[in-house]
C-alpha cells in the first residue's frame, strides 16, 4: 500500500503548515522533502486548490536566484514559447521523458564507468529520438494515422 502524500497547507500569509508534523515549514524544507523523495501536496488552506506545481516552481526560482543556474536562458525562452502551443501535454510528456532518460543513466550501475562524453552522447541520441517523434507528431505528412 502506497503511503499518502504529506499534506502541506498554504495560508494567506504565505506560511506553509506541514499537517504530518503539525509545524510550520519553509520552502527549504519542501526542497529537502523533494530531495528525500517524500511525496507531498500543497493545498490552499482557504479553498483547497492544489498549489503543489506553483510551489515547486517557486523553489526552482529560489534556487536559480541563488546562482545555481541549472536552466540555461535559451531553454527558459523556449519553455515560454511552448505556452502558446495547443498541445502542451506533448511538451510535458517530452520533458518528463528526457528527465527519465537522464535519471536512468545517472542511476545505472554503469554510469560511473561511462566516460562523461560517452554518457552525454547516449543521452543526446535518446533526446534526438524523442525530438523526432515530437516533430513528426505535428507534421501531417509524417504521421502514421490509422484512423483514415
Amino acid at each position: 500500500m502506497k503511503n499518502e502524500p504529506v499534506v502541506i497547507k498554504k495560508y494567506n500569509n504565505r506560511r506553509l503548515y506541514n499537517t504530518q508534523t503539525s509545524s510550520y515549514i519553509n520552502l527549504q524544507e519542501i526542497f529537502d522533502m523533494i530531495r528525500n523523495q517524500i511525496d507531498f501536496v500543497v493545498i490552499d488552506s482557504k479553498n483547497g486548490h492544489d498549489l503543489t506545481h506553483s510551489t515547486i516552481v517557486q523553489i526552482i526560482l529560489d534556487q536559480e536566484s541563488k546562482g545555481y543556474n541549472l536552466l540555461p536562458t535559451e531553454f527558459l525562452k523556449q519553455i515560454i514559447l511552448c505556452y502558446n502551443m495547443q498541445s502542451n501535454n506533448i511538451m510535458q510528456d517530452f520533458l518528463q521523458n528526457i528527465m527519465n532518460i537522464f535519471n536512468h543513466y545517472k542511476e545505472s550501475q554503469n554510469f560511473n564507468n561511462i566516460p562523461p562524453l560517452k554518457g552525454l552522447e547516449e543521452i543526446t541520441k535518446q533526446n534526438l529520438k524523442l525530438f523526432e517523434q515530437a516533430f513528426n507528431f505535428f507534421d501531417p505528412t509524417k504521421r502514421n494515422d490509422n484512423t483514415k
